[in-house]
């Protein structure tokens, strides 16, 4: 059994907004679990959110990522793409269909919880990348299977326990089935996502950085306006990171809709918007 420790972030805004906000980016990264111990005395103590570094330590963490890191996936979505509009406006009918029926805000269907699709989306690219490059220990048990154990970390920046809940149900949904990865012999099982913050777990300031860089070089919008990291430094480090076999950049999966993220409540709210029901 080979097991992995997997942090995840996002960088940019989970609005409806585009303007100054044109990019929503992701990052996973994947670390030998046996190691963690050692990779988080290596942290700088104090190492600011990326929002709030610099230069030195943009370097020093992308230094780190490089060393230590199995693999590393980042990805943006554009939120200027006209099914981004259309995701806000399905998510407020979907809304203006069931908050009666529940008597009051459902807060978990809100479109802001696209994040959990991101976050779940880059962790499986991130483990699957890592087996690709074969950074990850290829251990194979008696039936010649790769068996992999994964404890996954994602920032906890989502709002409300109802959030927290249906992010763990939409992760486990995409993970429980995997018919592909078991095709080519690969068993994983995953704890179901522990939801934290920087503070309490600095591994998640790897994928902060990640998060960051990628999406500053990604977007049009000056993301770094107010931030002491320079323009050279980003780019920089983005090429430092792309020119490694363990950096993978992806595109963003873009829901093609509101129900794709939550396919229980499409039949839900449809039949009970029916005249009969009322």
């Amino acid at each position: 059994m080979v097991a992995i420790t997997s942090v995840s972030d996002i960088a940019g805004q989970v609005s409806e907004k585009a303007l100054n906000a044109d990019k929503l980016t992701v990052a996973s990264i994947c670390l030998p679990s046996g190691s963690v111990k050692r990779i988080r005395s290596l942290i700088p103590a104090g190492l600011p959110k990326w929002r709030n570094s610099d230069d030195h330590r943009v370097a020093a963490v992308t230094d780190l990522l490089l060393k230590e890191a199995w693999s590393i996936a980042a990805g943006s979505l554009d939120k200027r793409d006209t099914r981004w509009s259309e995701f806000w406006r399905d998510s407020r009918e979907v809304h203006a269909r069931t908050a009666p029926l529940a008597g009051g805000p459902i807060a978990f269907l809100k479109a802001g919880t696209l994040k959990m699709l991101m976050l779940s989306q880059a962790s499986a690219l991130a483990m699957a990348h890592s087996v690709k490059v074969g950074t990850l220990p290829r251990i194979i048990d008696r039936k010649g299977r790769l068996n992999i154990s994964e404890c996954v970390i994602f920032d906890d920046e989502i709002q409300g326990d109802e959030n927290r809940d249906a992010l763990v149900e939409a992760w486990q949904s995409m993970n429980d089935h995997q018919p592909k990865m078991n095709s080519l012999g690969i068993f994983h099982e995953a704890t179901a996502p522990l939801l934290t913050s920087e503070e309490s777990e600095p591994l998640l300031l790897l994928a902060d950085y990640a998060a960051g860089i990628v999406h500053a070089l990604n977007s049009d919008a000056n993301t770094i306006a107010r931030s002491a990291v320079s323009r050279e430094a980003v780019t920089r480090a983005h090429g430092r990171l792309r020119t490694s076999p363990k950096f993978h950049e992806f595109e963003a999966h873009f829901p093609d809709s509101y129900f794709e993220i939550f396919p229980g409540f499409e039949r839900y709210s449809r039949a009970k918007s029916r005249p009969d029901d009322a």
